[in-house]
Order: structure tokens, then C-alpha cells, then sequence
């Protein structure tokens, strides 16, 4: 035969108050709520509890939709929301009368719903983790990982949180490729310019890296670039202060040349220990002259000038020279000027202040005459050493002796006999 607090507790328990029992207490200790005590209890004062007083606790709620949890320290519903994969409100709804502001340590609390089997694996959230570096780190996207935790909020991830980590979808394969591990200090230019691809090519074999955010230790695909042409000339690596341009003077190549031969090379961004094709330029004519090796203070006009050529000759024998641009060391063709008229007087070698108009005055000729028997002379840029004709307008010291020593080696006229 059923007691009759067993009777006016149909379903329920008897409870006695302890020492600091208050009815909300006792209602979330119990998973029940303060009116349902108070109806289950006619008379009651909630406001006043005695210690050993016994009250009906009415019926257990269904049982949770999921599994019971005991509040600790520093728990609120919205971390626990965050932490079991579900939203506040569910909780609200399988805890009647809960007051999601005043949570009890060692309050017992319904954490509805069973998350879905991880299609992963669980992950515990480390200091300066979010969601877009896990993401990268995992070679997964931040939308499947929120997608994998229902009510996460990507904005507020604290540590020891476990959340899931969606497996990615299977890498696609890397078709005559390989994959690579980043490093420290990569960049996708650095790897595609390594690796002999470009960076777009990089990109369209990974969907969805950041290129701006590579993550040490992901794996990524790097793509075989077409195979180019073979190198026709020789593999260069470069050192510190090489640019292309100083690379095709030392070479006797162009820098157009250099790009065409390396697809994809950055002029602007060489980099120490780049591996680069330097391409054999066309073999030039044979020099009709000689070579010479560029020294410092050196001008094709200067080497014109000491060679008895022209800067126009210098350059058509160097295909692509840049003659403002001369690099000590570099070799270039100085051409044989062609033989001008046999000098129509004697050679001069010019001397310290000498100038053509003082030349002029001092072997009685005129400025114009040693310009015309000097082809492509300068007259404002004399070089010390410099070989010029001085022409002879009229009979001098030199021209006499020789007039004299032709007529003495003429036969003399026979002397008509006499009778």
C-alpha cells in the first residue's frame, strides 16, 4: 500500500531539505522547475524552506535527448552550445525552467542531441587557432568545418574547445606532378620559379590555397610544367647582383632572348641560386677585326677614336650592344676600319693640348683639310695617342727632300749631240 506522500507524489520522490536549499536549486538539481515543485506542494512557501521538511519532487521529465552534463566553473550555456555542438535555446528547451544566467556548479543540465558521427577526426582548439588556418592546415574548406559543427561560432573559438575536422575531399591526383610539403619562407613565386611552373599553374592544382597564407607543413601539388624546349645554350645559376640584362652582355645574348628561353622567368625578381637558361645567340660573322675586353672608363666612341674606326661599325659588329651601358669584362668586336686613301702627307701622333686647328697652324694646313683625311675624326674629342693624317697642301721640308731625292733618281735628258 502506497504512503500518502508516496500518494501526493504520484510519479515523483520525496525529498528533505537540507541546509541551503532553495527551490530553484532543488528544481535544477532535480531537472524540474520551480512551479512544478511549488503545484506539487500545496501551501508551500518557496520563500521559506525548513531544514528537514519534506517535499514532493514531481515526475522525471523524459529522459534527455541526449546525455547529462554537471556545470563546472565558468560554464555557461553559450560555451557549452559551442563546446556539445548545439545552440542555446535547445538547451533552454530540454532544461524547463532553467535560468540560462544563474548556472549552479553541480547543477545537472540535459546537453540535447547527439552530434553526427565526425566525418573526421576531433580537434582541440590551441591558442591562435581559427577556422581558416585549420582549414588550411587540413587541406579543408572553413565552410565544410562549420558545416561538420552546427552552431559553431567561427568568430569565437576558445581553447580546449573539440570540434571536428571534416575530412577533405581526396586531393586531387597530381597528373605527372608531386607533392610538396611547405616550408618556412615559401611563397608560391619562390616554388614555381624552383620547380620550373608558375604560380597560376600552383594555384589550378590546388582549389582554394591561399596564396598569401601558406601554412608550414601542408601539402600541396606543384605541377610539372610542359616540358620546354631544351636549353639551347647552358644552365646558369645566379648570383648576387646578376640582372638579365648584364647576363645577355656577358654572354653576347639578348634579354629577350634569355625571357623567350625561360617561360615564366620575372626579370624584376631574380633570386640567388635560380636556375636560368642562358641561350647561345646566333653565332655573330666572324669579327673583322679583333676582340676586346671592356676596361674601366671605356666609351665606343673613346675605342673608335683609338682604333681608327667608327662607334656605328663598333656597334653593327656587336649585335644588341648598348653602348651606354658597358660592362667592365664584357668581350666585344672592335671592327677593322676600312683602309682610308694613303695618307697625303705623314702620320701624327696626337700629344697632350694638341688640337686641330693648332695642328693646322703648325704645319701650315687647314682645320678642314685634316678632317677630310681623317674620316669620322672628332675635332672636339681628341685622344692622347691617337694616330691622324696631316695632310701636305704644298712643297715643305719633308715634301722637298723627297721632291729632291725623286728628281735625283730621274735619268737626265740626253744632251742633243753637237756638230
Amino acid at each position: 500500500m502506497s504512503t500518502p506522500e508516496q500518494f501526493l507524489c504520484p510519479g515523483g520522490t520525496i525529498y528533505t531539505v537540507r541546509a541551503g536549499d532553495t527551490l530553484f536549486a532543488i528544481a535544477q538539481r532535480f531537472n524540474t522547475t520551480i512551479q512544478a515543485i511549488i503545484n506539487a506542494n500545496p501551501g508551500i512557501d518557496p520563500n521559506r524552506l525548513v531544514i528537514g521538511q519534506r517535499i514532493c519532487i514531481p515526475g522525471i521529465r523524459p529522459a534527455c535527448p541526449g546525455f547529462v552534463y554537471t556545470i563546472q566553473a565558468g560554464d555557461t550555456l553559450f560555451v557549452l552550445a559551442q563546446r556539445y555542438n548545439t545552440t542555446v535555446q535547445a538547451i533552454i528547451n530540454a532544461n524547463p525552467g532553467i535560468d540560462p544566467n544563474r548556472l549552479v556548479i553541480g547543477q545537472r543540465i540535459c546537453i540535447p542531441g547527439i552530434r553526427p558521427a565526425c566525418p573526421g577526426f576531433v580537434y582541440t582548439i590551441q591558442a591562435g587557432d581559427t577556422l581558416f588556418v585549420l582549414a588550411q592546415r587540413y587541406n579543408t574548406t572553413v565552410q565544410a568545418i562549420i558545416n561538420a559543427n552546427p552552431g559553431i561560432d567561427p568568430n569565437r573559438l576558445f581553447i580546449g574547445q573539440q570540434i571536428c575536422i571534416p575530412v577533405a575531399p581526396p586531393t586531387p591526383a597530381c597528373p605527372g606532378g608531386f607533392n610538396y610539403t611547405i616550408q618556412a619562407g615559401d611563397t608560391l613565386f619562390a616554388l614555381a620559379q624552383r620547380f620550373n611552373t608558375t604560380v597560376q599553374a600552383i594555384l589550378n592544382a590546388n582549389p582554394g590555397l591561399d596564396p598569401n597564407f601558406l601554412v608550414v607543413g601542408r601539402i600541396i601539388c606543384i605541377p610539372v610544367a610542359p616540358q620546354p624546349p631544351a636549353c639551347p645554350g647552358f644552365m646558369y645559376t645566379i648570383q648576387a647582383g646578376d640582372t638579365l640584362f648584364t647576363l645577355a652582355q656577358r654572354y653576347n645574348t639578348t634579354v629577350q632572348a634569355i625571357i623567350n628561353a625561360n617561360p615564366g622567368i620575372d626579370p624584376n625578381r631574380l633570386f640567388i641560386g635560380q636556375r636560368i637558361c642562358i641561350p647561345v645567340a646566333p653565332q655573330p660573322p666572324i669579327c673583322p677585326g679583333f676582340m676586346y675586353t671592356i676596361q674601366a672608363g671605356d666609351t665606343l666612341f673613346a675605342l673608335a677614336q683609338r682604333y681608327n674606326t667608327t662607334v656605328q661599325a663598333i656597334i653593327n659588329a656587336n649585335p644588341g650592344i648598348d653602348p651606354n651601358r658597358l660592362v667592365i669584362g664584357q668581350r666585344i668586336c672592335i671592327p677593322v676600319a676600312p683602309q682610308p686613301p694613303t695618307c697625303p702627307g705623314f702620320m701624327y701622333t696626337i700629344q697632350a693640348g694638341d688640337t686641330l686647328f693648332a695642328l693646322a697652324q703648325r704645319y701650315n694646313t687647314t682645320v678642314q683639310a685634316i678632317i677630310n683625311a681623317n674620316p669620322g675624326i672628332d675635332p672636339n674629342r681628341l685622344v692622347i695617342g691617337q694616330r691622324i693624317c696631316i695632310p701636305v697642301p704644298r712643297p715643305g721640308q719633308e715634301m722637298g727632300a723627297e721632291a729632291q731625292t725623286v728628281a735625283e733618281t730621274q735619268p737626265a735628258a740626253e744632251t742633243p749631240p753637237t756638230e
